[in-house]
């Protein structure tokens, strides 16, 4: 799990990248982001200090909630990886496509991603 700190939460947050965000496609996952740091501080009154993170692994991809988890924990570890790189004004989604049991293509294809947006 991300920690609190580079956590995206809010329904409103979630529909202003969906509507708004640009998309990143990649075999296993899928990025939507959006550079965000004037609106925040706007919003906040406060620098930010970490990217805003949010993980999207839908019922298709497993039904069994201890899959989608796994998923979950396996693209955040990869994240954490790179966290230092992503600027600060980001906010993004990490939708998943489809399932993986090999966690390197996984870590490599989310890497991948990401540097797109680095």
């Amino acid at each position: 799990m991300l920690a609190k700190k580079f956590r995206l939460s809010g329904e409103k947050e979630f529909k202003k990248i969906y509507n708004r965000g640009r998309y990143i496609p990649g075999s296993f996952v899928g990025i939507k982001y959006l550079l965000t740091e004037k609106q925040r501080n706007r919003e906040t009154q406060e620098k930010s200090e970490a990217p805003k993170i949010a993980i999207v692994v839908s019922k298709k991809i497993n039904n069994k909630a201890t899959v989608r988890n796994k998923i979950k924990r396996q693209i955040g570890e990869s994240i954490y990886s790179v966290i230092d790189k992503i600027p600060a004004s980001i906010e993004m989604i990490v939708i998943t496509k489809r399932f993986s049991d090999d966690f390197t293509s996984l870590k490599e294809d989310v890497i991948g991603c990401l540097r797109k947006i680095m």
